[in-house]
């Protein structure tokens, strides 16, 4: 019952502690005393149901050897329970880890820890991997931890008192037998102490006669009883029952009655009763069992679905699972009028062959255990047990689908349009859109920075109703038309069932910057530098696979087509598609940009137009021009040498002088054609061809004549097949042998059409390549100049954009330190808390606002310093003599003390970079 730590070269001994210790040995004696004490009630239990068993099958009759067997070896088997429940709960809980296990059954966290530190504490040494303070620790938190926990709420399933009382019942049973009939007892007893012993049954009798009229189920065993009248004087050992012409049923004495047990009866049959002297007749009525023909709830769902009326639901399944708060009642049918009913032990008057329960309110899961009896006393052949399992309202589902892309930037007057799907499991009440403005701006502490201005709202789309589980609502959002300022906003869709209390169900948001036509142009063109930046590396990729093409056609021609080299071609060919592809999305990014800069009128639509072709010029060089380009290297790279002739052999190999080809003949050549010399060779066979098929003239051979032709022995029939094709059963043909076998050919047709182009060399591949290339570069370096041209028009006309939306930021700061003026006025320590927080706010944003001018007064010096216009120069020179930065700076130094003059420095500078922007417009005469 002790833990003890492992030995090793350094022992850090620990132990559990001792309240813990007791607490596992009085909890783990506990379940030994239990679980011993149900098993010798059982055992006992056993043994008297054993004897209580023999004693009342005597009655019943003779009870045979096999089956006083097996009573004994069910009091046996009975017996065996306590020496089971010694190993079990005995011996297998000897060590505190047992113990441990049995309470992981109930309390898992507890028994999990506690297997933890039995292990530590079996490890006994903290060793170089673990501290000895750290697992005392442990050991001492867990301990504590569960101190917490009874111990006695993880026993296993125990029913001590179940089992002293089933274990009393019959032995009080046996007890009575034993006071009332102690012969009989007795001999009961004995007949199962030694089943196999020829021990007299004790017997007494009394008879009552059978109605005239026995049921017995249909197709079932069934037993009749016929017990002895209290003024009999003679008590037969045996009474026969014989049911048609069926050999007839012997019963045995047993106690007051005679017991019959009945074979399955199918039909009705005459009956004869013989007990002693007496004779009875009647009949035997095979009837078939009750059954139901019909199981439905009725249902009445609550009040807050909206849903009046009650409805009907088949549960012949055995299982129903209506909403929590419904009431629910069991209406069963018959197939024919009952008698009697039960419902979980209560009875129940039926009406006719209908069984209906009282209504009832399920709010937890339950069972309902359902009985019934027809008018001649038949049950059912097993009671219906129904399973209630109440489910939970669910809240709704709701989602946002088809939303357009927006990259997170939506125009104040555009519309974005999408559908809300919504789902509940008892109706939909209602689907909207709700917003919320997010803060567009932190103060220094990492708070919001005016929750009070953040804007909220909502817009219904569409109502449902009790009955209406599926809404699909078209939905619109445009921030103008709902009143919403240009902010940082997030939309979400939201769906609400009937369940009071219950928070609407909203979807995944959809986080937007409303943003007004401005700002909205300032971030197109932020994109659209972007957009150049990017079209100007794949030009500075395609220059790129263009030197490298050129290095590639510089090398000899042998070396062209070696493997190494094919290699580089093949990956220039795959680097000109990657290319391509590249260029091809940045064209759909720039068309996408452009339809999004058409929605803002502050574009110019020149300028868009001629952003537009330039666009198209890209695609059509990514489509067409570098696709071409890819084609031609993977040509070069399969192709051969511009000095390789189709007769030659592989490249590099030519053939000798005077020796002649060694290559097989063409499949036109059989005949004759391409002979060397030109001289046709003999022939023994018929042609039979439409046209001749003559050769070309013959060639001078390099040096001297020819060798003469071999003779052939041929067949030529004519087809329409082509010239240089083989034959239907054949390949190519192989090489000429001296009077080889004699063939039968299919003659050729004269070419029709254009003879076939051959396919380009590797240096004339490469060629058009690289002239493509170069074409493609010239092509695209117009494109590059003219989106310089269109970039310096969008880039001067942004630092117009950039000073108006800085004024109306400081015509927003005005409107809010005149709002607050009133509130703020007094002293400092006076003010409300939330005044305190907006003035921070306020001087935060114009901190901001600050640092946004120093960057466009940067931006405004670095232009200048690459265009030199007069009009920026004078307003760089103004805004220097007006000290913006230190005259800002000192408006948030300020804002806390003099609210008139903070608004009014606001309003001055709100005019200032109005007429600032004034002079940028128009901009010079060539810079758009």
């Amino acid at each position: 019952s002790t833990v003890t730590p492992a030995q090793g070269p350094r022992q850090a001994w620990i132990a559990l502690p001792a309240d813990l210790v007791r607490r596992l040995a009085a909890f783990r004696g506990r379940v030994r005393r239990v679980k011993l004490f149900e098993a010798a009630c059982a055992a006992v239990g056993g043994i008297a149901l054993a004897g209580l068993a023999v004693f009342l099958l005597d009655r019943l009759g003779e009870t045979p050897q096999w089956v006083r067997l097996a009573v004994f070896l069910f009091a046996v088997a009975a017996c065996m329970a306590v020496p089971l429940a010694i190993r079990r709960w005995g011996l297998g809980l000897v060590s505190f880890e047992q113990v441990a296990r049995l309470v992981e059954r109930r309390f898992p966290t507890i028994g999990d820890e506690l297997l933890g530190i039995i292990e530590i504490v079996r490890s006994g040494e903290a060793g170089q991997s673990r501290s000895r303070a750290l697992c005392e620790a442990a050991v001492e938190q867990v301990a504590e931890r569960s101190g917490r926990v009874e111990f006695r709420d993880a026993m296993p399933p125990a029913r001590p008192y179940r089992w002293a009382v089933a274990a009393a019942v019959p032995l009080a049973a046996c007890a009575a037998v034993a006071v009332v009939a102690p012969d009989a007892a007795a001999n009961a007893w004995r007949r199962l102490a030694v089943p196999f012993a020829a021990i007299e049954r004790f017997t007494f009798a009394r008879v009552q006669l059978p109605p005239a009229r026995l049921v017995v189920p249909h197709g079932e065993p069934a037993t009749v009883t016929v017990p002895l009248r209290d003024d009999t004087r003679w008590r037969p050992e045996e009474a026969s029952l014989r049911i048609g012409r069926q050999p007839p049923l012997v019963a045995r004495l047993d106690g007051d009655r005679y017991v019959f047990e009945l074979p399955r009866q199918v039909a009705d049959e005459s009956l004869v009763l013989a007990v002693g002297d007496a004779r009875h007749t009647g009949t035997l009525a095979a009837v078939h069992r009750p059954e139901l023909a019909a199981l439905e709830a009725e249902l009445t769902l609550p009040e807050y679905l909206q849903r009046p009326g009650s409805r009907r639901q088949d549960v012949r399944g055995g299982v129903l699972a209506p909403v929590k708060g419904s009431q629910v009642s069991i209406v069963a049918t018959a197939n024919r009028d009952l008698a009697g009913a039960t419902v979980d032990d209560a009875t129940v008057e039926p009406e006719g062959a209908t069984i209906r329960t009282p209504s009832a309110l399920v709010e937890e899961e339950s069972t309902i255990r359902l009985s019934w009896r027809d008018g001649d006393g038949l049950e059912a052949a097993a009671p219906l047990e129904l399973v209630i399992t109440p489910r939970s309202d669910e809240p709704p589902t709701v989602v946002m689908l088809d939303v357009p892309q927006t990259r997170g930037m939506l125009l104040e007057t555009d519309t974005l349009t999408f559908k809300v799907a919504a789902r509940d499991d008892f109706g939909i009440r209602r689907v909207g859109l709700e917003w919320e403005g997010l803060p567009d701006a932190l103060s220094s502490s990492g708070t919001p920075s005016d929750a009070a201005a953040v804007e909220k709202g909502e817009r219904l789309l569409q109502a449902g109703g009790g009955e209406v589980e599926a809404v699909d609502a078209a939905a619109t959002f445009c921030p103008a038309a709902l009143g919403i300022r240009p902010q940082p906003i997030a939309v979400r869709a939201f769906a609400e069932d009937y369940l009071p209390g219950r928070a609407r169900a909203v979807s995944a948001p959809l986080v937007l910057y409303v943003v007004d036509r401005a700002e909205h142009a300032l971030v197109l063109n932020t994109r659209l530098q972007q957009f150049r930046q990017q079209a100007s590396e794949v030009r500075d990729r395609e220059m790129g696979l263009l030197a490298t093409n050129k290095e590639l056609r510089s090398l000899p021609a042998e070396q062209l087509l070696a493997p190494e080299s094919r290699a580089r071609l093949e990956a220039q060919a795959a680097a000109e598609e990657a290319n391509a592809r590249r260029l091809d999305r940045l064209v759909d990014e720039g068309a996408e940009l452009v339809r999004e800069a058409i929605k803002n009128p502050e574009f110019e639509p020149q300028t868009l137009e001629a952003l537009a072709e330039d666009i198209q010029t890209l695609a059509a060089i990514a489509e067409e021009r570098m696709p071409g380009v890819a084609d031609l290297l993977a040509r070069a790279a399969a192709a051969r040498l511009a000095s390789a002739k189709p007769s030659e052999g592989a490249p590099g190999e030519k053939a000798s002088a005077g020796e002649p080809s060694q290559q097989p003949p063409k499949p036109g050549e059989m005949a004759g054609e391409g002979q060397a010399g030109g001289e046709q060779p003999p022939k023994v066979g018929e042609e039979r061809e439409q046209a001749g098929g003559g050769g070309a003239p013959p060639a001078e051979g390099a040096e001297g004549e020819p060798p003469p032709p071999l003779p052939k022995v041929v067949d030529i029939e004519s087809s329409q097949q082509p010239k240089g094709e083989t034959a239907a059963g054949g390949g190519q043909p192989g090489p000429s042998c001296p009077l080889g076998l004699p063939t039968t050919q299919a003659g050729v047709t004269p070419p029709t059409g254009e003879p076939p182009a051959e396919e380009p060399t590797a240096e004339e591949a490469l060629d058009e390549a690289i002239a493509a290339q170069e074409k493609l570069l010239k092509e695209f370096a117009t494109v590059a100049d003219e989106l310089a041209a269109v970039m310096a028009r969008l880039e001067g006309s942004t630092f117009v954009k950039r000073l108006k939306l800085a004024s109306r930021e400081q015509m927003g700061i005005g409107n809010r330190i005149a709002g607050l003026a009133a509130e703020a006025f007094g002293k400092p320590e006076r003010r409300p808390e939330p005044v305190k927080r907006a003035l921070g706010d306020v001087r935060e944003q114009s901190l901001r606002e600050t640092d946004k001018m120093s960057a466009l007064m940067d931006d405004l010096q670095a232009y200048f310093e690459r265009r030199q216009l007069p009009a920026f120069r004078t307003v760089l020179e103004e805004m220097k003599e007006l000290d913006t930065l230190g005259s800002l700076r000192q408006l948030s130094d300020d804002v806390l003390k003099e609210a008139g003059m903070s608004i009014a420095q606001a309003e001055f500078w709100s005019d200032t970079f109005d007429r600032l922007a004034d002079d940028l417009v128009p901009p010079p005469q060539g810079e758009g």
